[in-house]
């Protein structure tokens, strides 16, 4: 039944991934979306855990054996607690990671924390290779577009990189590998 419980995220990674367009096009996370996002997915959690409770899970054969209101709780603290890491590493290098940068991980990490606190601690080792990875790809192509002068590409000449998109792309690698049943 691991497969229902990554279903039930699906709301957080859409709004992950939109979210990752905003950042891709303009560098910017819009609050009001990652609010909304964050309602929406809690309130998906909360109307499982609510017919968990009066047992029409059962009937229909949807228990997964875990009790859903502790995994709502625990979403929520890890939420939490994995943005509040973020934005301790946006202050370690000011302008490296945004404020948009927590907020999305806010809101990712409620849909990850539902799955456990190892899905969350996988979501964080992904998220570091797919980071590094895409710093490097970043600063090679920084290199090449500094290379032609007439290249009009100002932000990546910055070499400004939008990392929503890699926070998602963690969530939807981590969600898929529990739905597959892989061991986290």
């Amino acid at each position: 039944m691991a497969y229902l419980s990554a279903c039930l995220t699906v709301p957080g990674i859409i709004a992950g991934i939109c979210l990752s367009v905003s950042d891709i096009r303009s560098r910017t996370v819009p609050r009001a979306a990652v609010i909304t996002g964050y309602i929406i997915q809690l309130s998906v959690f909360a109307a499982y855990a609510a017919a968990d409770t009066a047992h029409l899970c059962d009937a229909a054969g949807f228990h997964d054996g875990h009790n859903p209101w502790e995994r709502l709780v625990s979403a929520v603290i890890s939420s939490f607690i994995c943005a509040g890491i973020q934005f301790a590493l946006s202050m370690v290098r000011p302008g490296a990671l945004g404020f948009g940068d927590t907020t999305a991980t806010w809101l990712i990490t409620l849909a990850v924390g539902w799955l456990g606190w190892t899905a969350a601690v996988w979501w964080w080792t992904v998220l570091g290779i797919l980071g590094l990875a895409g710093l490097g790809a970043m600063k090679l192509i920084t290199q090449a577009r500094k290379a032609q002068p007439h290249s009009i590409d100002t932000k990546a000449k910055t070499g400004s990189l939008p990392f929503v998109p890699f926070i998602t792309l963690s969530a939807v690698i981590v969600t898929a590998a529990y739905a597959a049943g892989i061991p986290l």
